[in-house]
């Protein structure tokens, strides 16, 4: 009979420690490359959704028509996400400090997972001033897989992702992340 090795001698896995150590430097790589902004790449293109207006007596439109310029702010957010209604007024603000004509539209988006009813009604009872959206069908938070709100998209006017985020973003790398998208 032979003497089990070390390893095993210890109780370690099958695989010894060397295994286990082999994974977390894989894990810690993956992080290092994709930190947690980190959802789609910036290569992808965003679906052209079908978004319901937040206020009354609009008629739907596409994430295309959403826009006011070449480049967004897209804001992926729930009615119960408290720090969702604090991002979209920080970005507000943001926008209020850049002057009367922004390098950016600010486009806020609900998940469809809540009633359109229901997201209007807290969209109406929070005191931001942007228009806000609901998606009529769940496709640009799928197509992303997101699944914590808030999420901010930079897009361009042609629905390609320039860059992402996940809160808590200041308006501090806002502004970083506008002066290397548009020089400003």
């Amino acid at each position: 009979m032979t003497a089990p090795s070390s390893a095993r001698a210890c109780g370690s896995p099958a695989g010894g420690p060397g295994r286990l150590m082999r994974i977390l430097v894989l894990l810690s790589a993956m992080l290092a490359f994709c930190p947690s902004q980190c959802i789609a790449k910036a290569t992808d293109r965003l679906p052209d959704v079908e978004l319901l207006p937040l206020s009354s007596g609009e008629a739907p439109m596409r994430l295309s028509k959403a826009f006011q310029g070449d480049l967004a702010l897209i804001v992926l957010f729930s009615p119960g996400c408290p720090s969702c209604e604090a991002q979209i007024k920080g970005a507000e603000e943001l926008l209020e400090r850049l002057g009367p004509n922004p390098p950016f539209t600010l486009v806020p988006i609900a998940t469809s997972y809540y009633p359109v009813g229901f997201t209007q009604a807290v969209w109406d009872s929070w005191t931001v001033k942007s228009k806000g959206y609901a998606e009529k069908e769940e496709g640009l938070f799928k197509h992303l897989k997101v699944r914590n709100v808030p999420v901010l998209i930079w897009a361009s006017k042609d629905l390609a992702v320039k860059g992402m985020r996940r809160s808590p973003t200041s308006q501090g790398e806002l502004r970083q992340d506008l002066k290397k998208l548009t020089g400003l």
